[in-house]
């Protein structure tokens, strides 16, 4: 199961770490940030299947990253599951730039980078 499928979201809401896009009255996106030891992490972000190519995560990712910058981050970090290719391919293009693999929580992780 994807690891965003196992996050506790009631807590995570709780502690103001969600935010989602809209569209009209649909939920069609969610991010998933907070601040950790190593900086502002994007947790999670998502979109509805048949939003892909529609801007939304890109949107989240730029909300994310005002937010980083809003909270005095000069950096922002993430990681995906290294079966995630198009991910692989999205992130250098957008300014992020690999900096770790290793294995986390029985996943193979890539991690990513972006200075702002």
């Amino acid at each position: 199961m994807p690891a965003p499928m196992l996050l506790d979201y009631p807590a995570l809401i709780a502690e103001q770490k969600v935010w989602v896009a809209e569209q009209g009255s649909d939920v069609v996106g969610v991010l998933v940030q907070y601040e950790t030891d190593d900086g502002f992490y994007i947790d999670t972000v998502a979109a509805l299947p048949r939003m892909h190519g529609r801007g939304v995560g890109r949107a989240l990712l730029t909300f994310a990253e005002t937010t980083a910058r809003a909270r005095g981050h000069d950096a922002l970090y993430l990681c995906t599951n290294s079966k995630m290719t198009e991910n692989q391919v999205l992130y250098p293009r957008i300014g992020y730039v690999e900096y770790d693999r290793r294995p986390q929580g029985g996943y193979d992780r890539v991690f990513y980078r972006k200075h702002l």
